[in-house]
């Protein structure tokens, strides 16, 4: 389809721009999403691309995304449970989004966004200290210094983590 092929365009565009790590991550789902779309897979395809709707409820939106993810592998897999995670951190809820956050790295082979990966690392590492799990949390933050290509801001982000484990353990 041609309006697939230019929005796949328009995004590999946005990635080679450079604009910055949040705009990164966001062009790098929207554009797993079309590639899914292209794949026949539509129904995860419409509940990634729906998460980012404004006027769309987000319980619905959750609806969409849990049944789409667990219908999926490999990078779909990936993009879902990291949505997922994201939102439910977000909202207070870190066992769950530990859980969630868990299955997007153990799904990220195929994921070629350093930023997305590092976030993902970062996100469940903070679950994990939120939670007390500190000798888990400082395997997920030291995994964010590990990435090769991690942003300078995901490295400072994971250093500070590091530093309140050790200071929380005492």
């Amino acid at each position: 389809d041609g309006r697939l092929d230019d929005a796949e365009r328009e995004l590999d565009e946005v990635l080679a721009a450079g604009l910055g790590t949040e705009i990164e991550r966001e062009a790098w789902i929207k554009r797993e999403a079309v590639r899914r779309a292209r794949a026949g897979e539509t129904g995860f395809s419409a509940a990634t691309l729906g998460w980012f709707d404004a006027t769309a409820t987000r319980e619905a939106q959750t609806v969409a995304l849990t049944s789409a993810t667990e219908h999926t592998s490999g990078t779909a897999r990936f993009v879902g449970a990291y949505l997922l995670g994201r939102a439910l951190l977000g909202a207070g809820e870190p066992e769950a989004a530990a859980t969630w956050l868990l299955r997007a790295v153990e799904s990220a082979d195929g994921v070629d966004s350093a930023p997305l990966l590092a976030e993902a690392h970062a996100l469940r590492a903070d679950s994990l200290t939120r939670l007390g799990r500190l000798d888990e949390a400082r395997s997920a933050w030291q995994a964010v210094v590990a990435l090769p290509s991690a942003p300078p801001d995901a490295r400072g982000r994971a250093e500070d983590g590091l530093a309140r484990i050790t200071w929380l353990a005492k």
